[in-house]
């Protein structure tokens, strides 16, 4: 499996989510349709020219996610860092 970093950047205002994304070679990817409803997460970045779908669940400071990718999902998980 391989393995890289990333970045995400997020701001909610009431159950709107919105951000960036920092992939693995520096490029910036905005969140779209970002929404978070209790511990329920979702929103689409762009990824190769289509949305790709990424929902999944917060638990205080960590993220565990599923990206899909051409009806594949790939977990992941994300810890908060103070800036």
């Amino acid at each position: 499996m391989d393995q890289f970093d990333i970045s995400y950047d997020f701001t909610q205002e009431g159950e709107k989510l919105t951000g960036t994304t920092t992939g693995p070679e520096g490029n910036v990817i905005p969140i779209n349709n970002g929404v978070i409803k209790g511990d329920d997460i979702s929103f689409t970045i762009n990824v190769m020219g289509g949305n790709a779908p990424v929902t999944g669940k917060v638990n205080g400071n960590t993220m565990s996610l599923s990206i899909t990718f051409d009806g594949n999902p790939a977990p992941f998980e994300l810890k908060k860092v103070d800036k």
